[in-house]
């Protein structure tokens, strides 16, 4: 009787729903490693946080933030790519796209309703 009592209880109880995140997967489709450097802030320009990976060539890594950010600031901290092309992970949201024949640095992108993005690393240019 008490275990089941008790798995009434759990069936019952409400689940807390998802914190809102920002999540940012990085395709790396060059031939070197990159270091990406992340850094998010809100529609006020407030800093909430930041990230880096280190990503091998051909390979992804994810961001994964617990907060919703509105602009994604990010930086090449090391490695080489002449674009960086920033989507919502279904590629319908443009967030914006850096490309440059010698080679980008960085560049400022935006997040919309979104909650998953990928950011694009290559030497191909914008999509």
């Amino acid at each position: 009787m008490k275990m089941l009592l008790l798995m009434l209880m759990l069936l019952s109880t409400p689940k807390a729903d998802k914190p809102p995140h920002i999540a940012v997967t990085i395709q790396n489709t060059t031939t070197n490693t990159v270091n990406i450097g992340l850094a998010y802030y809100d529609a006020s320009n407030n800093f909430l946080g930041s990230g880096s990976h280190s990503v091998a060539a051909n390979a992804s890594a994810t961001d994964t933030q617990t907060f919703v950010a509105y602009k994604v600031v990010v930086t090449v901290i090391s490695g080489s790519c002449t674009t960086l092309d920033f989507w919502d992970s279904s590629y319908t949201y443009d967030g914006g796209c850096a490309s440059n024949v010698g080679g980008v640095s960085g560049g400022t992108f935006y997040a919309s309703s979104y909650i998953n993005y990928v950011l694009l690393v290559n030497n191909r240019g914008c999509r």
